[in-house]
C-alpha cells in the first residue's frame, strides 16, 4: 500500500486565506483633502450663500485752491455694490446589499464585514469627489476624441482646447459596467450613454455598449444625470475665461477672472511659476502680505521641474553626514508655497491660490439620510410588502466656492495652462 496523500483524502484539509480583502484600486483624495484641510466652512441651506462685493471705487476727489473760484469741493462719484451666490451640490451613493449577505457577513467564517463593504463603496464616492474638487463643474470624467465608435470609447490624453478640464485623462475614470452620459458641453444635450466592458485605468481606450451617438469629438463623458450637478473645483474656481462666475458676468467684472501663464506646449520651468507668482503679486499689491500660496500639480509636471533643479536643497558634508542622499519630497514647501501633488491633476494644469480666499459651502456634511430614523431602508420588492433586501443611502450637500476673504476680494490666484505632456508619466500610461 502507498502513503496517505492528499488526493486520498481532500476533504480533511482546509484551504488557507488571507483573512482581510484589500483594495486593487487607488483611492487617494489629494486635492479635495487640501479643501478640507486649509479652507473654512460656512454653513448653509438649499437658498445658497450670498457674497457682497463692492466691484467700484468710491471716486471722485477734490483739489483746492484758498480763494473764492477754487475752494468748492468736487461732488464724490458713490461705490455700487454687487453680490455672488454659491449654490449647492447635491452628491450621494446608495449602498444595496440582500438579506443573506448580511447574514452571512456576520457569520465568524465571513473575512470581511459590513463596515468593509461600506468602506469599499464610499473609496469610489470619494475618489470622485476628488475628480470634481479639480474639475469645472461639470462632472467631466473623459472628452471624447476622435476614433470614438459605437462599441470602443477613446478619451483624449492632450490638450485640444486650453480651457477644458479633463482632456488629458483618456478614459482612466470609467469604471466597468457603469452607465455615463455623453453630454455636448456647448449645447447641454445628452446625446448618448456609454456603459464599459472594463475599467478604463491607466487607458485612452475602453470597450463597451452605447446608446445614441457617442462619437461627437469633444463631448463630455459625466456619470448619469451627474452633468453640472457635480461641485465646483479649481477649473471652475481659477479660471481666466470670460464667464458667469458664482452669478457674476466676468466680462463686466474682470477682477473675478485669474492670472494665468499659457505655456502653449512649452515645457514648464521655474520661470513659468515665478511669472506666475510675480502676476498674482502685482493683483495683491501688498507689500507686508506673504505669498502664503497652496500649489496644485500632477507628479509629471514636478518631475520635470525637480530636473531643472527646483525643490533642491542643499546640505552640509559635515563629518558623519555626507552618507545619505535625498529625493524630493512629497510635500514640498519653497518658502511661500505648499505643494500638493496628485495624479488626478489635468496633467497640464498647475494652480496656485491662497488658502483663505476659498471655502466650502456646506448643508449638509457627509453622512447617513436617516431623517426617518432609520440607517437601513427595506427595499419594497415586486408586491410592495418589502424584500429579504436593504439599502443604504449616504448624502454630502456642499460646493467649494470664493469670497476673497484673504485678499479683500482681489483674485490672488493664478494658474499655469497647456503645459507640455511628458508621456511618460501620465496617469494613463503610468503602468506601461
Amino acid at each position: 500500500m502507498s502513503a496517505v496523500a492528499y488526493t486520498d483524502i481532500p476533504d480533511t484539509q482546509r484551504q488557507h486565506i488571507k483573512d482581510s480583502v484589500a483594495s486593487i484600486k487607488e483611492y487617494m483624495t489629494p486635492t479635495y483633502d487640501s479643501f478640507k484641510k486649509s479652507t473654512r466652512t460656512v454653513v448653509g441651506g438649499q437658498r445658497g450663500y450670498q457674497i457682497p462685493f463692492f466691484p467700484h471705487y468710491y471716486t471722485g476727489n477734490s483739489y483746492l485752491t484758498p480763494d473764492s473760484t477754487g475752494n468748492s469741493f468736487n461732488q464724490s462719484v458713490p461705490p455700487t455694490s454687487l453680490s455672488m451666490w454659491v449654490g449647492l451640490a447635491y452628491m450621494g451613493k446608495v449602498m444595496q446589499t440582500q438579506g443573506m449577505l448580511l447574514n452571512d457577513l456576520s457569520q465568524k467564517q465571513s473575512i470581511i464585514n459590513e463596515a468593509r463593504l461600506r468602506e469599499l463603496a464610499l473609496e469610489d464616492f470619494w475618489k470622485h469627489i476628488n475628480y470634481y474638487s479639480i474639475g469645472s463643474g461639470t462632472g467631466v470624467l473623459a472628452v471624447v476624441a476622435a476614433g470614438t465608435t459605437a462599441t470602443s470609447l477613446v478619451g483624449r490624453t492632450t490638450v485640444s482646447g486650453a480651457n477644458t478640464s479633463g482632456e488629458t485623462k483618456g478614459v482612466h475614470r470609467l469604471r466597468y459596467n457603469n452607465v455615463y452620459d455623453v453630454v455636448d458641453g456647448t449645447t447641454g444635450v445628452v446625446n448618448g450613454t456609454f456603459t464599459p466592458s472594463a475599467d478604463g485605468t491607466n487607458a485612452s481606450t475602453v470597450a463597451g455598449t452605447s446608446t445614441g451617438t457617442i462619437t461627437g469629438a469633444g463631448d463630455l463623458v459625466v456619470e448619469h444625470g451627474a452633468y453640472n450637478k457635480v461641485m465646483r473645483g479649481l477649473a471652475y474656481l481659477i479660471s481666466n475665461v470670460a464667464r458667469t462666475f458664482q452669478g457674476v458676468d466676468t466680462t463686466s467684472y474682470v477682477d473675478f477672472n485669474s492670472s494665468t501663464v499659457d505655456l502653449a506646449n512649452a515645457a514648464i520651468t521655474s520661470a513659468a511659476l515665478n511669472t506666475l507668482k510675480t502676476k498674482v503679486q502685482v493683483r495683491k499689491n501688498d507689500p507686508n502680505q506673504k505669498f502664503k500660496q497652496i500649489g496644485h500639480l500632477p507628479q509629471g509636471l514636478y518631475n520635470i521641474l525637480s530636473i531643472q533643479g527646483f525643490g533642491a536643497r542643499q546640505y552640509q558634508a559635515a563629518d558623519g553626514q555626507n552618507t545619505t542622499s535625498y529625493g524630493y519630497p512629497n510635500t514640498y514647501v519653497d518658502g511661500d508655497t505648499v505643494w500638493i501633488m496628485d495624479a488626478d491633476m489635468d496633467e497640464d494644469r498647475v494652480y496656485l491660490r491662497n488658502a483663505d480666499d476659498y471655502f466650502t459651502f456646506e448643508a449638509r456634511p457627509f453622512g447617513i439620510v436617516n431623517e426617518d430614523g432609520l440607517t437601513k431602508r427595506q427595499a419594497p420588492g415586486i408586491n410592495d410588502v418589502g424584500a429579504w433586501e436593504y439599502f443604504e443611502q449616504d448624502l454630502l450637500i456642499a460646493n467649494l466656492g470664493f469670497d476673497g476673504d484673504a485678499t479683500g476680494g482681489n483674485y490672488g490666484s493664478g494658474f499655469i495652462q497647456r503645459a507640455a505632456i511628458t508621456s511618460s508619466v501620465t496617469q494613463v500610461n503610468s503602468a506601461s
